[in-house]
């Protein structure tokens, strides 16, 4: 089926570019942490660090605001669960800072 496999294409790009970021985030937190100086060691470690500092709703918050990215991230983009929307291409958010993309 052409849909499933463009919802799939969708997921494993998206999935594959959260993954680079999460990486990238880790090892640069490990580095520096400019909003809690005081949190150090692993990034697991200053992560539950901050959730103790700033308590549940810290973990709340945060699990909040990945929802309403996730949900932005699909309005619009679906007619349904399983199915982009007309005109919308895996992976093509508009969005190419370096010019990278294909014209």
């Amino acid at each position: 089926n052409k849909d499933q496999v463009l919802r799939m294409r969708e997921a494993e790009i998206v999935h594959g570019r959260m993954a680079m970021l999460a990486i990238a985030g880790e090892l640069l937190a490990e580095i520096h942490h400019p909003v809690f100086p005081t949190a150090s060691g692993t990034a697991l470690e200053q992560f539950q660090a901050v959730g103790k500092l700033c308590g549940p709703m810290f973990l709340y918050g945060f699990m909040a605001h990945v929802h309403a990215q996730e949900a932005l991230r699909f309005s619009g983009r679906f007619k349904d669960r399983n199915t982009l929307a007309d005109g919308q291409e895996p992976g093509a958010y508009g969005w190419d800072p370096l010019g990278l993309g294909p014209k």
